[in-house]
């Protein structure tokens, strides 16, 4: 495997990995650590910031498989 290969595969499990963060820690840390659960409005801007990051978390998810895949089956040139 050249070097730049192994490099790419590495930079996409990096990618990978944040993405996992997103999905499953950040909206489980934002939802425990509401300190205003009284205020309404908060609350509901609490829950969209969650699910926008969970929903960028998928995205890079899908980046990282997707290079993944295209550098396993990438047409070597010439």
């Amino acid at each position: 495997m050249k070097k730049s290969k192994l490099l790419f595969v590495a930079l996409y499990g990096i990618i990978i990995t944040i993405g996992l963060l997103f999905v499953f820690i950040t909206p489980y840390y934002i939802s425990n650590n509401n300190l205003n659960a009284v205020d309404l409005s908060n609350d509901i801007i609490l829950d969209i910031v969650a699910k926008g990051k969970t929903y960028f978390g998928f995205l890079l998810i899908i980046i990282g498989v997707s290079g993944l895949f295209l550098e396993k089956y990438s047409i070597k040139k010439g």
